[in-house]
């Protein structure tokens, strides 16, 4: 398995640029501190231009890319690197919890911490899921979104969301316009060109930076339209 790895430009970060950062993963291993994961936190973090919280949207174009797999990945490495203050959100609703999500806790004015547990597995790391509800963020609207995430930079350095396919899901481009950078995750090899360049194209219609992509399970080669598109 190959590591590839193009530079980000420091004004591209958080601001829309067109070029990104884009890191081969074999998720198929354990995800715990793999160096791939490692380097792909080095190369986001180095990128960034302010020392202040972050809030990163994790999502593929279709379903079956590994997106939950390397947004775990991603959260582990920042919680172990800072020592903790990462949070993970589940916005696909895959992580069984009686609690509310953030959303509900939001609207009605209690307290976030109160439907933020921590990770069993990993220190410092907490998880949340987005919402308990279905489309919450077609009513909250990007900008309520915004004030949830600010609260939420309160405690946390960085925010992980690990989102549904962006073209199954209204909610995905949603979120997109509130956060402050996109990952798109990329299966080599079996991932459809048309359908990864409309999956950017519709997070950029809406307001969203993408800010690289992570080519999840390549081996030997970046496949020369993804170069490209990059």
């Amino acid at each position: 398995m190959s590591i590839m790895f193009k530079p980000l430009a420091r004004e591209d970060f958080l601001a829309g640029g067109s070029r990104g950062v884009h890191r081969s993963v074999d998720t198929r291993a354990a995800v715990s501190h793999r160096p791939e994961f490692r380097q792909l936190f080095y190369a986001i973090e180095a990128a960034r231009e302010e020392d202040r919280p972050a809030v990163l949207q994790f999502l593929a174009a279709s379903a079956g890319e590994g997106t939950s797999t390397v947004a775990r990945g991603f959260a582990e490495v920042a919680a172990a690197e800072y020592g903790g203050s990462v949070l993970l959100v589940d916005c696909v609703g895959a992580w069984p919890t009686p609690l509310p999500g953030l959303v509900e806790a939001w609207r009605d004015g209690r307290p976030l911490a109160g439907v933020i547990t921590a990770d069993r597995a990993t220190v410092g790391l907490d998880r949340a899921r987005l919402s308990s509800g279905e489309n919450p963020l077609l009513d909250l609207g990007a900008g309520e979104a915004r004030a949830l995430f600010a609260a939420l930079g309160e405690r946390f350095r960085t925010v992980v969301l690990d989102c549904a396919p962006a073209l199954a899901c209204p909610e995905t481009l949603a979120l997109a316009r509130a956060v402050d950078g996109t990952v798109l995750v990329v299966r080599a090899e079996a991932a459809r060109r048309a359908a990864v360049l409309e999956a950017r194209q519709r997070i950029e219609r809406v307001g969203g930076h993408c800010i690289g992509a992570v080519m999840n399970r390549h081996r030997s080669y970046l496949p020369g339209w993804l170069d490209r598109m990059l």
